[in-house]
């Protein structure tokens, strides 16, 4: 009998199970680095959630505490557009059409880079200006992809057709 096969199934007997448990433990830090980055995305879109709530809650806030007016109740309202002004200077993004926005990126070594920035928000008439500057001549809006939904406040979405 030969030397050299009975060494190699040795060598491959030896070698087999280091083999079988480096793919375990592979298969295993895999796992747990998934579910580490999950958990990780979770805490900062839960965090992200939580700036987002405490905006609105600010906004309604603002919204209850006018809708509450004494002025409003009895029907004066020039006081109550001398305390809707107040409000609104509190407030200066109601008045410009804009949504201030933070976007938060962590990066895989751990870096936070934050970038502001403002949405601009058009209403139908102010895209209808612009579409006509721009040299169409008619501009439909449309409250849904289907091309006959209207507009109404339920919708949040704003389709354009301009020609």
């Amino acid at each position: 009998m030969k030397l050299h096969p009975q060494l190699s199934l040795l060598v491959a007997g030896a070698v087999a199970p280091v083999l079988v448990l480096a793919v375990a433990a592979g298969a295993l830090l895999v796992r747990h680095e998934r579910q580490t980055m999950q958990s990780e995305a979770i805490g900062r879109t839960r965090s992200a959630m939580s700036a987002v709530d405490a905006e609105i809650r600010g906004h309604f806030t603002s919204l209850q505490a006018l809708a509450a007016s004494r002025n409003l109740e009895t029907g004066n309202m020039t006081g109550f557009y001398d305390e809707a002004q107040r409000v609104i200077r509190s407030q200066p993004d109601w008045l410009a059409g804009t949504t201030p926005t933070l976007h938060v990126v962590v990066t895989p070594d751990g870096e936070r880079i934050e970038r502001r920035f403002v949405h601009r928000l058009y209403s139908v008439k102010e895209w209808a200006e612009m579409l006509g500057e721009a040299g169409f001549q008619a501009v439909d809006a449309f409250g849904a992809w289907d091309g006959e939904t209207p507009i109404t406040p339920e919708v949040w979405r704003l389709i354009l057709r301009a020609r």
